[in-house]
């Protein structure tokens, strides 16, 4: 059954059917696996990256906290599936260079 294009999947409440569609519950059994890999992406952005309390008062200071932990989500995502990345800009005269990788899954400045 699809609903605002959300399909609803896992098993019926109640008796458990005598019968059951292999089909079925293999497509239950991946959504389920889905919905947890979603679950540990909310979970390691708010224990990891300061969302699990929010304490800013102004609504844009609350859009920037969230914009803020998920391109850092992201960014911890790319660094694990990429491994590490150099960026390196000139300004004044001056030239940056920041390295990025992740140590124990959590994204950080290199030396």
């Amino acid at each position: 059954m699809w609903r605002h294009n959300i399909k609803l999947s896992g098993p019926k409440r109640g008796r458990k059917p005598k019968h059951v569609d292999l089909q079925k519950k293999q497509e239950d059994q991946d959504a389920e696996s889905r919905r947890g890999a979603i679950e540990r992406q909310f979970s390691f952005i708010k224990a990891k990256l300061g969302m699990d309390r929010v304490t800013v008062k102004t609504a844009e200071t609350v859009s920037v906290a969230v914009d803020t932990a998920v391109v850092m989500a992201n960014l911890t995502n790319f660094l694990v599936l990429c491994g590490p990345i150099s960026l390196m800009t000139k300004r004044e005269a001056k030239l940056f260079q920041i390295n990025y990788k992740v140590i124990e899954d959590h994204a950080i400045l290199a030396p």
